[in-house]
């Protein structure tokens, strides 16, 4: 009886441990800069997380023995078996990595973590989510609760604070710069909010315009509340001057109206619909590309810019680069040498692909790659046998929006997004298995 009580507790640690990184999460980047301000130590605090995520797992895997239905379902599962595949290669070309001397210390730890976070997380929420009815039953308000005060700074940010109100928490060149800006120009602000920067706030929107989208449509009462917060997200949004989540924004609207809409009618209109706006919007592109305005916010320079390459330039010129080292080493070079955490990676020259996919192709060659689009293809799948529930349809059409991020940036190796729709999806995936279960309690 002890040792159900226990057990019984451990699984509601671990649930609060998942419902505290959808909460803090999108703060997380503002709160470590202000207190490392006060306190130093801004690389510890950082890590404030993956401390709890240790603490989560090592629970997580014990209530997975103790519970048959989970540990059965672990076990049999392909997606959890390509998973510990992916996680081997990943491992195992690390250590290779370090040992030739291809990589340091801290930057193949580092890349180990971004790299395996995402499923680590993924696996937590999996097993809290069953064993923990409460974790389903408020994941909209433990979401939209703190989307309210990102989008609410936003704006604050976009229309009256000053544009480098951040210095005065701490931001400085030492951890997050206080602003961002289109084409090093003052005149061209771009919003963060509380994120750690402009394209992971557009990508973090995606999410939350997701749910929204699909709370207004669906929903018959309140529908001016969620006509009001859709379009405050989409000033935000807007404000954030990513063009990568602009267009991702516009396909995580479209797989939301699909699921929506289920006659063939209503799809050939929402289509329709949707075909017309970008048509307008390429047009009016089209006539205005010599303003100056939508030179700045559209192609990010124009004719006055004082950089030496466009920011489209170094764009392409890093994933055409990138792709010709995937192709002509498909073994990769191991975790670390690539990416943000190849900046760790001291005594060898950055690989920035600006893709997340050609990044793990550079870190872990083909196989790497092959597993990781196979875990990334069936976790797509298993959300849509789940389309039925709410959650999974606002993971599906988040899930095609922060792929199109994910081709532009390396947006999964961010604190929020990870943890964010990882653990939303391990949430969604322990639904039918918990269903399965008929009740059964930890053995």
């Amino acid at each position: 009886m002890k040792q159900q009580h226990f057990d019984v507790k451990l699984a509601q640690l671990v649930a609060g441990i998942v419902a505290l990184f959808i909460i803090l999460l999108p703060f997380h980047a503002f709160l470590t800069v202000w207190a490392s301000s006060l306190v130093g130590h801004y690389t510890a605090l950082r890590l404030w997380k993956e401390a709890f995520l240790a603490v989560a797992a090592v629970a997580a895997v014990y209530l997975s023995f103790r519970t048959p239905t989970i540990r059965r379902s672990l076990m049999t599962d392909w997606l959890w078996r390509l998973i510990a595949a992916y996680g081997f290669v990943m491992i195992m070309w690390g250590i290779v990595a370090y040992a030739s001397g291809a990589v340091t210390r801290k930057a193949v730890l580092y890349g180990e973590l971004v790299d395996l976070r995402l499923f680590v997380i993924l696996f937590v929420a999996f097993v809290a989510a069953q064993l923990v009815s409460w974790l389903y039953r408020i994941w909209a308000k433990l979401v939209l609760g703190p989307a309210t005060l990102v989008i609410a700074i936003g704006l604050l940010q976009q229309f009256i604070l000053p544009y480098d109100v951040m210095k005065h928490f701490g931001y400085s060149a030492a951890t997050i710069p206080p602003y961002e800006t289109i084409d090093h120009k003052v005149s061209y602000i771009r919003i963060r909010s509380t994120l750690r920067g402009a394209n992971l706030l557009g990508g973090y929107l995606i999410i939350v315009m997701s749910q929204v989208l699909q709370r207004l449509i669906k929903r018959r009462t309140r529908r001016w509340l969620s006509t009001v917060l859709l379009v405050v997200t989409l000033v935000v949004l807007y404000g954030s001057g990513s063009r990568g989540a602009w267009l991702g924004a516009v396909a995580a609207a479209v797989v939301m109206a699909g699921l929506q809409f289920t006659s063939r009618r209503a799809k050939r209109l929402a289509m329709l619909g949707a075909g017309l706006c970008i048509a307008v919007l390429a047009g009016a592109v089209i006539v205005l590309r010599n303003n100056d305005y939508v030179q700045n916010t559209i192609f990010h320079t124009d004719e006055h810019s004082q950089s030496s390459v466009s920011s489209n330039t170094a764009h392409f010129d890093a994933s055409f680069t990138a792709a010709k080292q995937v192709i002509h080493e498909p073994l990769g070079r191991g975790p670390g040498t690539a990416g943000p955490a190849g900046v760790y990676n001291t005594g060898h020259p950055a690989r920035i692909a600006e893709d997340y996919f050609l990044q793990i192709g550079q870190e872990a060659g083909w196989l790497g790659l092959g597993l990781f689009i196979a875990v990334y293809a069936l976790l797509a799948r298993k959300l849509w046998q789940l389309r039925h529930l709410p959650l999974a349809q606002i993971l599906l059409a988040s899930f095609a929006g922060l792929t199109v991020l994910a081709l532009l940036m390396h947006s999964w190796t961010d604190d929020t997004l990870a943890y964010l729709w990882f653990s939303l999806t391990g949430i969604a995936l322990a639904q039918p298995v918990k269903r399965m279960k008929s009740r059964e309690k930890v053995a």
